[in-house]
């Protein structure tokens, strides 16, 4: 229960970060330098989840797990501290109550195309997500993977997180945000099969497994660049575009993982499954969003 209450907590404060940062990115920059420093955010991401991974990964095997807890204590401080180095944005102040908060969220909830691609950028996170929760089992039950050469093995996905963060800033210069994502929906579509294949002849080969996952990692991240650009400029106040966005995001990104634990099957097949079916809804809501953005 300590632990639930705990992390629940650093939740309420971590999910400030998000949202904070593509709101700061909105306010600071130009409509075509957001798409670039959108991207580029995709490789900052990739130093937190990549070496938050492997240092979790080396604690657990030759320390304990709790001390994972005081390693993230450590960087909350030096985030805080960070804090200082930016200045207000904000121009026109407003008041902090209940009904102006309401009805800043209910314009920006009337903005479809805001919904649609805010689903998108959630099925980016549930990438992230599910490979989280079912990956070390997959590393240990059928890759036959310690804890620490899982943590190493796992540096490789950095590389499609890094590779993907300059291709999505090259893309988006010279492409239109919709054709990026349709690009990035193509390979994650390579990507679930290669995993297929994998479930299905049982396959021990952790080489295989892990450059498949990067991939997974370097299509998804060209298209969280793409669809945060679309989800960010269809509302006008850039924070509730953001909080709204974010909390699509990690709703659908939670609903995934939940829905990963209820199914009765291995761990890699599930986790083929549920991204499938994402997919599946991904490829409807692009096209009602090609159709939304034609008409703007």
């Amino acid at each position: 229960m300590l632990l639930l209450v705990g992390r629940g907590i650093t939740a309420l404060g971590a999910a400030s970060g998000l949202t904070c940062t593509f709101t700061l990115l909105n306010e600071y920059l130009d409509k075509e330098r957001v798409k670039q420093a959108t991207a580029y955010a995709i490789v900052s991401f990739t130093l937190g989840i990549g070496l938050a991974v492997t240092i979790g990964g080396i604690v657990t095997q030759y320390w304990h797990w709790q001390a994972c807890f005081w390693v993230l204590l450590f960087h909350g401080l030096i985030m805080l501290a960070l804090t200082c180095l930016f200045d207000e944005t904000l121009k026109t102040k407003t008041p902090l109550n209940a009904a102006s908060l309401i009805q800043g969220y209910s314009i920006a909830l009337k903005s479809r195309p805001l919904i649609i691609f805010s689903i998108i950028v959630g099925f980016c996170s549930s990438v992230g997500y599910l490979y989280s929760a079912a990956a070390p089992i997959i590393a240990q039950s059928q890759l036959l993977l310690s804890p620490s050469q899982y943590g190493y093995w796992n540096l490789i996905n950095m590389i499609g997180m890094f590779a993907s963060g300059f291709a999505a800033k090259t893309l988006l210069k010279n492409r239109q945000p919709l054709t990026v994502i349709y690009i990035g929906s193509l390979a994650i579509l390579a990507c679930l099969v290669s995993l297929g294949v994998l479930f299905l002849t049982m396959s021990s080969s952790s080489l295989w497994f892990f450059v498949t996952t990067t991939l997974l990692y370097f299509s998804s991240g060209l298209m969280y660049s793409s669809a945060t650009c679309l989800a960010m400029g269809s509302v006008d106040c850039k924070a509730n575009a953001s909080s709204i966005m974010n909390f699509l995001s990690i709703s659908t990104a939670i609903l995934s993982v939940v829905i990963l634990g209820y199914l009765p099957f291995n761990n890699l097949l599930a986790l083929v499954l549920v991204l499938s079916v994402f997919w599946l809804l991904v490829a409807i809501l692009l096209q009602a969003g090609k159709i939304f953005i034609s008409k703007t």
